[in-house]
């Protein structure tokens, strides 16, 4: 009969240099593997921002239109306000809280390009004879839109590109026509 004996030393755990040497695998699996995992938040900051714009400038149309009054759309450093044609004067509208001054999120910025041709060639005319729209006003303090919302219905058409400013490329593009259609179009900036 064969009788089996124990080794005098059994292995009870693993040794310290075992265990260090798997900490460090996972942490480099981690590191490659977490920022494949999480999405760019920025991009859906982006679309979040440009619907928000969308429906914003659709209600300021609207209220133009409905209540017979001139309206304008103003870009400021971390965003963007709207405001009322008035006694002569551009003032912020306070007419709606809806309207009110907008905060874009930390890191987003936008551009506006004014719309079509005879628009580009418009201004162009107004700065090369020192003419603008804000000589219609009696002061020369006023506020000055970017984006006009006529009573009559029409807007200044324009393309509005909303980004983050850390990954210019990822936009939103918001597309103004004359005739009133306001359309958001995702894709990449040029």
């Amino acid at each position: 009969m064969r009788t089996f004996s124990l080794p005098r030393h059994r292995q009870l755990g693993f040794t310290l240099l075992e265990v260090m040497l798997v900490i460090v695998l996972l942490g480099l699996a981690i590191s490659v593997v977490i920022p494949t995992l999480m999405s760019d938040d920025s991009g859906s900051i982006v679309s979040k921002e440009a619907r928000r714009l969308v429906m914003l400038t659709q209600l300021a149309q609207e209220y133009a239109l409905v209540n017979g009054v001139d309206m304008g759309l103003k870009k400021n450093i971390d965003g963007y306000h709207f405001l009322l044609y008035q006694q002569g004067k551009w003032k912020q509208a306070t007419v709606n809280k809806v309207l009110s001054p907008i905060k874009l999120s930390e890191g987003i910025t936008f551009d506006i390009k004014p719309g079509s041709s005879v628009w580009h060639e418009a201004l162009e005319w107004e700065q090369s004879n020192g003419f603008s729209f804000e000589q219609l006003s009696n002061s020369k303090s006023d506020l000055q839109p970017d984006l006009f919302f006529w009573a009559s219905g029409e807007v200044s058409p324009a393309t509005i590109e909303l980004f983050a400013k850390n990954s210019p490329k990822r936009a939103s593009t918001v597309q103004i026509e004359e005739h009133g259609v306001i359309a958001l179009v995702e894709g990449a900036r040029r």
